[in-house]
């Protein structure tokens, strides 16, 4: 699901059976950004769920790529 809140959070995209969250991570992202991000992680990790990371600028650029890297990422979790 996108955007779907997980508790007070709300990453980019989520599988709550597969206990997933993805975030896209935009290139030029603040520090307040980046901190928020880790504590999101942190929580999200807390309570079961693998965190994948994947930078925007990857994704545009190579969607495809990103999507095999994806899905072998969650290959592993399996």
């Amino acid at each position: 699901k996108r955007q779907t809140p997980v508790g007070r959070h709300i990453p980019d995209f989520v599988s709550f059976v597969h206990r997933i969250a993805i975030e896209l991570i935009n290139r030029d992202e603040g520090e307040v950004i980046g901190k928020d991000r880790i504590v999101r992680q942190s929580w999200l990790e807390a309570r079961g769920y693998r965190v994948i990371r994947m930078a925007v600028g990857d994704v545009e650029n190579d969607v495809a790529a990103e999507l095999d890297r994806l899905a072998s990422t969650l290959l592993e979790t399996r």
